[in-house]
């Protein structure tokens, strides 16, 4: 029967040996990252601050440049020469 006979090499095209390795690639990922994040969640913290500091930063500079770009002194020379 062909039920019983157990499969062999060329019934598998390349794509599904590459599917089949990215996948048990991407479980070892992800178990060594749920691994990582269990072990140092102190540096999981510190990185998620990071972010937090760089896009803080991040606002504050377009803030900056946007205060004393030429968008914002445009419209003060347009307030200071007419005032109403």
């Amino acid at each position: 029967m062909l039920y019983n006979r157990a499969f062999s090499d060329p019934h598998f095209s390349q794509t599904h040996k590459t599917l089949t390795r990215g996948i048990f690639f991407l479980g070892g990922v992800l178990f060594f990252l749920a691994t990582f994040i269990f072990i140092f969640p102190a540096f999981v913290a510190t990185s998620i601050a990071g972010l937090f500091f760089l896009a803080g930063v991040f606002v504050l500079t377009v803030a900056w440049k946007l205060s004393y770009g030429d968008i914002w002194c445009m419209r003060n020379e347009e307030k200071a020469a007419h005032p109403l």
